[in-house]
């Protein structure tokens, strides 16, 4: 596998390590990915929500592996083998991801790709499973008032 390097975004959050329960929403140009926080280890009220925003989003993923299929190797790419210093409930930017490992994302946005804009890849470890993105930029919406 080729030299590929993940760059950790999420420093003051995680998502929640039980129940997640990511949701995506778009509206043909963006995409929001809303899930539970993690209010065991961060200042978060149960239940509590945060939303990343990814910007000009081409495609997205949302599916295997969960947690447990990344240890058991359930995917080809996305795997402990692979990625052993992985953290979970973490946001991270990926360079270096081979194309044919987007060949399953769901167009949101295909204006996206032919743009001059860079797209960036993005993937989420999330407890119930794993997030990923093309998208020209992301904001986060995660609120610390309790």
């Amino acid at each position: 596998m080729d030299k590929i390097k993940l760059i950790k975004l999420n420093k003051d959050y995680q998502s929640d390590p039980n129940i997640a329960n990511p949701k995506v929403k778009t509206d043909q140009k963006d995409l929001s990915l809303s899930f539970k926080l993690n209010y065991f280890i961060f200042p978060f009220k149960e239940g509590q929500l945060g939303e990343i925003v990814f910007h000009n989003c081409h495609s997205y993923r949302l599916g295997m592996p969960n947690d447990e299929g990344f240890y058991l190797k359930e995917d080809e790419f996305w795997n402990k083998e692979n990625f052993p210093n992985i953290e979970w409930n973490c946001f991270y930017e990926v360079e270096g991801v081979p194309s044919s490992s987007t060949e399953n994302f769901q167009i949101v946005n295909g204006n996206a790709a032919n743009s001059t804009t860079r797209l960036n890849h993005y993937v989420f470890f999330i407890k119930e499973a794993t997030f990923e993105c093309l998208a020209e930029s992301y904001s986060e919406n995660i609120s610390y008032k309790i």
